[in-house]
């Protein structure tokens, strides 16, 4: 039997929801596997996460989770009608503060080879863009589509994976604007596209109905996800391979988030 119809902010109100109790779940086993996903971090705000985290007993490591992942899902949040404690305010804020101050071996030892007077040298853009495509189709090519490459002084670098119900997987790379480092996200959007109403009159265009969508966003540590001051092959090899098993991960479950909604059943506006 078909699907009922729903209206797309319905049906976005219900991707939000469940994209959000699973982000729970993940930080919950993230906590209960002594924190295999910010290990894999060496700078940033994933490893100054994993350092406080490290002062913190098992309790308040869940209600720091809860906390920040609170932060960043507020409409899912606010369809279950959910609120933030006072801990888990007060715990937020001990976080914000640790990380105003808190710098990694690697950025010191950065910092401190400057002062000396020494250049530092990274990977150029060009060798992340590369090597970063050819581990992604390596991993993902039979159901991928490199939609564009740019080689210029912003590079990027995009896939879309044909997702569930009618739904496009879009999974983009960037390589930095001024040093460079090895940043991805995904987006969800409609293959079909819709008529809309803007003030310049009436446009069509797909529904999106996630974006920005990669493993610190939805575990509510910040809005990028990075691997900064790669300087050899041995490091972008190892960016890379967190990389691959995060968009593994996002791919497995973004069918399971997205039953029930497929593109045929939803009405726009």
């Amino acid at each position: 039997m078909a699907n009922p119809q729903m209206t797309f902010p319905k049906a976005k109100q219900e991707f939000d929801t469940r994209y959000y109790l699973w982000a729970k779940s993940e930080f919950e086993q993230e906590i209960e596997t002594s924190f295999p996903t910010l290990q894999m971090f060496t700078t940033g705000p994933a490893w100054q996460l994993y350092q406080f985290m490290q002062r913190l007993d098992r309790q308040q490591q869940l209600t720091l989770a809860n906390s920040l992942i609170k932060r960043f899902h507020p409409d899912a949040v606010k369809a279950l009608a959910e609120i933030c404690s006072a801990e888990e305010e007060l715990l937020r804020r001990s976080l914000d503060r640790f990380r105003q101050d808190a710098a990694s071996n690697v950025e010191l030892e950065v910092d401190a080879r400057r002062r000396a007077g020494e250049r530092v040298r990274f990977m150029s853009k060009r060798k992340l863009l590369n090597v970063t495509a050819q581990r992604f189709r390596d991993s993902f090519g039979s159901q991928c589509v490199e939609s564009d490459r740019v080689l210029a002084r912003d590079p990027s670098l995009q896939f879309q994976t044909t997702g569930p119900g009618g739904w496009i997987i879009s999974t983009h790379f960037w390589f930095g604007r001024g040093e460079s480092l090895i940043d991805y996200s995904h987006a969800i959007f409609s293959e079909l596209t819709f008529e809309h109403h803007g003030p310049k009159g009436p446009y069509t265009a797909n529904l999106v109905i996630g974006s920005l969508i990669s493993v610190c966003s939805w575990l509510g540590i910040c809005s990028q996800t990075q691997w900064e001051y790669l300087t050899d092959d041995e490091e972008v090899g190892h960016a890379c391979d967190a990389v691959i098993k995060f968009c593994g991960r996002f791919f497995e479950v973004a069918p399971k988030i997205l039953k029930g909604l497929e593109v045929d059943t939803i009405t726009w506006p």
